[in-house]
């Protein structure tokens, strides 16, 4: 029997599913490491749910996001997120830190909110992503 639909909780996992549609992949910052005196940001690459497939971190400094901002302002010229801004100096304390990952963090989710399943190259390359299927 399958019992009384009436009164049955609602499914919890039908909620946060919205908020973080299947068909695209996702970023999350997990860290830093410092790599010959430069801040080197972790990133969790999670593809789309229904593919199954496991997360990977990538590691990319700032530098890296500068070129890839380059390949992305020119492929989208509309649309595209403003990229992270640079400072003058290379700061390197913790709160720095912190907040530029923020912002790269919202940076790379920006970027998926236009390419769902990344097709630029330079995007791909950059999350480590494989030819949509």
């Amino acid at each position: 029997s399958m019992g009384s639909a009436f009164g049955s909780e609602p499914q919890p996992s039908t909620v946060p599913r919205r908020l973080q549609p299947d068909s695209s992949f996702t970023v999350r910052s997990v860290g830093h490491a410092f790599v010959d005196n430069v801040v080197a940001y972790d990133f969790l690459v999670e593809p789309p749910a229904y593919t199954n497939a496991p997360g990977q971190v990538v590691r990319r400094t700032f530098v890296e996001f500068q070129a890839l901002a380059n390949v992305m302002e020119q492929r989208h010229r509309s649309g595209v997120p403003e990229r992270p801004r640079s400072t003058l100096f290379h700061y390197t304390d913790a709160a720095f830190v912190g907040d530029r990952a923020q912002e790269l963090e919202a940076y790379l989710a920006a970027l998926l909110a236009l390419e769902p399943w990344p097709r630029t190259n330079a995007l791909r390359r950059f999350l480590c992503v494989s030819s949509p299927p």
